[in-house]
Parts: C-alpha cells; sequence; structure tokens
C-alpha cells in the first residue's frame, strides 16, 4: 500500500509537470503571433497586377478613430496618379469650406473673404423674405438654395415677413456684442468670443419676423414656419443648434439659426441627427483609401472621404474627371465630396435634377472641380407644390 501512494504522487507531479509546459508553449506562440501582426500593421501590403505592375495598397485593417484622432494603425493609402491629382493644401486652407466647425473649442482665424462674399440684397432675386440691411452679406453658395427654400415655403404660406437679421458678421461686430452684458445671450452663439461665431464665415444666417407694418417678433421655428425648420436640410442648411443637442454643441438651442453645409451633407445629418460636432467627427472613419462614405440624392451620387492634415501643407487626393469640393473642418483634416450622376436615376428624374455649371475661380471651396462650379437653381431641388410633398 505505502508504495502505491508514492506511486500515485510521481504521476500527479509528471501530469501537473506537462500541463506547465503545455500552457507555457501556447502562450509563446500567442505571443510571437501578436508581435508579427503589430509589425504587420505598420507595412503597406503590395499587389503585382496581370502587367506586372506593383501597387502599394493600405492592409486590410482600416483606420479606428479614438476620439478624434486615427489609431496608430493608420497607413496612408497610396495614391493612384491615373484616378487622382494630388492637391496641396496649406493649415490655413483648414479654415475654408462649407464643413468648417466653429465652435468654443475651434477658433476661426480671420480672413480675407472678398472672393466669395456677396451683397444679399443683390442676389435674392426674390420678394420672399426680407433682409434687415441692404448692406447684409453672405456667401456666394448659398444665395440660390436660400432663395429656393424661401419661395417654396412663401407658395405653401403666402408669409413674406421672414427677415434675415445677421448673416456675414465681422470680427468687430462680434466684439461689441461679446462685451453686451444682457443676460438673454447667455449660452447663445452671440455670446462667443470674436473668433467662435461661424457668422464670420458667411454660411450662417439668423432669422426673426419683420410684418409690413414693421411690427418684430421673435422667431421659434414654430407654427407654419416650422416647415422651414423641418425642411432646410433639403436646401443644404441645417438647424446648427438643435433642441436636446446643447451638451454637444455648447449652445442652447436657437431655432432662428441656420447654417449652410450644402447637399449631401445636410441630408447625411438629417438622417443621423447628426450635429455639425458629430458629423465632423463621424466623417474622420471615412479616410481616403478605405472604406468611403456614399449617399444618393436628387439623382445624383455623392462620394465622401476625409483626409488628415500633415503639418503645414497635405496633399489631398482629387478625381481627374469626376466634379468635386474640398473644404477644411477647421481642425484637423480636409473632407472631399465627389459629385457624379447616378446612372440608376430614371431620365423623368434626371432631368429634374440637373446641375448647371458656369466657370469660377473656385478661390475658396473647388466647387464641384477645380474648373466648374455646381449652382444649384430651384429646379435643381425639385420645388415643394405641396405641404404633404417631402412628408417624413
Amino acid at each position: 500500500m505505502h508504495n502505491r501512494r508514492i506511486s500515485y504522487s510521481r504521476i500527479i507531479g509528471v501530469a501537473a509537470l506537462l500541463i506547465v509546459l503545455i500552457f507555457g508553449i501556447d502562450s509563446l506562440k500567442r505571443n510571437a503571433a501578436k508581435k508579427r501582426a503589430d509589425q504587420d500593421v505598420n507595412k503597406i501590403i503590395t499587389a503585382e497586377s496581370g502587367d506586372g505592375t506593383t501597387t502599394a495598397v493600405p492592409p486590410v485593417t482600416a483606420p479606428v478613430q479614438t476620439g478624434n484622432a486615427l489609431s496608430s494603425s493608420y497607413v496612408k493609402a497610396e495614391i493612384d496618379e491615373t484616378k487622382y491629382y494630388k492637391l496641396t493644401k496649406t493649415k490655413a486652407d483648414l479654415g475654408i469650406g462649407e464643413l468648417v466647425l466653429i465652435n468654443g473649442d475651434n477658433e476661426y482665424t480671420e480672413r480675407d473673404l472678398s472672393e466669395s462674399i456677396v451683397k444679399m440684397y443683390e442676389n435674392m432675386g426674390t420678394s420672399c423674405y426680407k433682409l434687415s440691411y441692404n448692406t447684409n452679406e453672405a456667401q456666394k453658395s448659398i444665395m440660390p438654395p436660400l432663395n429656393s427654400m424661401m419661395s417654396d415655403f412663401y407658395e405653401l404660406y403666402n408669409h413674406n415677413d421672414v427677415t434675415i437679421t445677421s448673416a456675414l458678421r465681422s470680427f468687430d461686430a462680434q466684439e461689441s456684442i461679446y462685451n453686451n452684458d444682457d443676460e438673454d445671450i447667455i449660452n447663445s452663439e452671440s455670446s462667443f468670443a470674436p473668433g467662435f461665431t461661424e457668422h464670420h464665415t458667411g454660411y450662417a444666417i439668423d432669422l426673426t419676423l419683420v410684418s409690413d407694418s414693421s411690427k418684430i417678433t421673435k422667431y421659434d421655428g414654430t407654427g407654419d414656419y416650422a416647415w422651414i425648420n423641418e425642411n432646410c436640410y433639403k436646401y443644404g442648411f441645417i438647424v446648427r443648434y438643435p433642441e436636446d443637442k446643447e451638451d454637444v454643441t455648447g449652445v442652447n438651442y436657437e431655432p432662428w439659426h441656420f447654417r449652410y453645409v450644402g447637399i449631401p451633407h445636410s441630408f447625411i445629418m438629417h438622417d443621423n441627427n447628426f450635429t455639425l460636432e458629430e458629423y465632423i467627427n463621424d466623417l474622420k472613419r471615412y479616410v481616403f483609401g478605405y472604406e468611403h462614405l456614399e449617399y444618393d440624392q436628387y439623382g445624383y451620387h455623392y462620394e465622401i472621404y476625409y483626409v488628415p492634415a500633415d503639418g503645414d501643407t497635405t496633399i489631398v487626393p482629387v478625381p481627374n474627371d469626376r466634379s468635386y469640393t474640398v473644404s477644411g473642418n477647421n481642425s484637423d483634416g480636409f473632407i472631399v465630396t465627389i459629385c457624379t450622376l447616378n446612372s440608376t436615376k430614371s431620365s423623368e428624374n434626371s432631368s429634374k435634377s440637373t446641375v448647371k455649371t458656369t466657370v469660377t475661380d473656385n478661390i475658396t471651396t473647388d466647387k464641384f472641380s477645380t474648373e466648374t462650379q455646381a449652382v444649384t437653381t430651384k429646379s435643381s431641388y425639385e420645388p415643394v407644390t405641396s405641404a404633404s410633398k417631402y412628408s417624413d
């Protein structure tokens, strides 16, 4: 009996030793595999085509975004110069375009906008809305969609008292507002110091109501006027400071403050209930050379991608044969939006959505190609003719 007990002890000891060895070898294998994987992430994979040409392609794993930064696994995609032109952008260009983000954390640097700003009075083309001053100015690109939106609203409700009280706002004007001790502007965009309001860009407008008898009423986006707030995205505008998003924007609900971001961005933001802050952050998932964001609207197909800023100058790939825009985000990168005619759209609907083009220098926005600018007119918005046409 004594000898058997000794035999069992030895067997148990040998078994325990084997288990330790097995787990140790497995652990070594796992660590080695992880090390090889980590090394592979930082490599550019090359693929040889049928004609013997070797092309560099990004790794299979797409970049992961953590907060406002890309993960360390991000590898720049090679640019196929047969498809893309290398456009050089500077740090200053980060503050140019329809998607610039300006808030309490993203300052806007004062710049000369004289090439893209126009007198609103000279570009209204309709008497369906008013201006507080004939000297009001805004970006030229917002005028056609603004005119279309207000004309459609007037056709539905016969109100012509909607008045733009503020559009482009100078740094000096913002300084005056900022120094105002009026408690009504606390936690509003007007309470920002100069450099922190998007009115400096000319893409933002504030509305109020002024009757023909000069009676002034605060615009609250209710009643018949709710149509403007509910449908503005169909014209490229957003309600910049929506209700229940104060924790994101840092500004209380402002139903009177509208911002032009353009189509398709306004649609995508509406579909996802995004503020501009949330949308700009989300776009960083769609890095050039990896997955691009695609969207169809009004008979056109849009492709959107993000290019992280790279020091003093950034190479932004833009298509050689398709119309595009480039906008800085006023922070850390550029957003390219490509527009092509959607071939799957019926010829009848496509004829309603024709984009007209005129030659332009594209000094500020590279609006739909480097040589032509897409000018969206009322016909390209398939204007509303009844209150139910655009019901969601």
